[in-house]
């Protein structure tokens, strides 16, 4: 068996991985993360180094298109993130090789990773919550993946914001009150 590759596409930076069959990591990198174009390029040289990767998974800052029907699976869609709306991450990376990947959002690759190996391993159902450059949720429910055109975007949340918040930035889509 080769190697697995992984890449945490973050919204402030990449980091990217190889593991052996056991997941023990051969080698790791990050960088900031820049436009669809420059940052693949970055990526894909990482990955150039190897030349027996047998897939890879990508866990991608969103919103991201997940459901394997539709026309824009792959793509990453209307985002504040520069140079990223409606760019197809994931054809540019199988145009560079032809292997599997597995697609999914940021936080479901991080709740997925809890739940199989961490701290929800003997649980059939959990909720995994973050808040980094955006607020994400991963659910699992009956031992799958909440996902599809269902996927819940936790972070675009309506709340009233307190008097004394002088807080400066606004989700450009849901403006002042949303959470995002």
């Amino acid at each position: 068996m080769g190697l697995l590759g992984a890449i945490e596409a973050g919204g402030t930076k990449f980091v990217v991985a190889v593991a052996d069959e056991n997941y023990n990591i051969v080698e790791r990198t990050a960088f900031p993360t820049l436009d669809g174009e420059k940052t693949l390029d970055q990526v894909i040289a990482f990955f150039d180094q190897f030349d027996n990767i047998d897939a890879i998974g990508i866990a991608a800052f969103g919103p991201i298109d997940i459901v394997p029907e539709s026309k824009t699976y792959g793509y990453v869609l209307d985002t504040p993130k520069h140079g990223w709306s409606g760019y197809d991450f994931l054809g540019r990376m199988k145009a560079w090789r032809d292997i599997p990947y597995f697609w999914t959002t940021d936080v479901n690759g991080a709740g997925w990773a809890e739940f199989e190996t961490g701290a929800a391993k003997d649980s059939q159902n959990m909720v995994y919550l973050t808040v980094g450059t955006g607020v994400g949720a991963g659910i699992v429910s009956g031992g799958k993946l909440v996902s599809g055109y269902g996927h819940p975007e936790a972070g675009h949340i309506f709340l009233q914001k307190h008097p004394e918040d002088h807080y400066e930035g606004h989700c450009p889509f849901h403006g002042d009150n949303c959470l995002e």
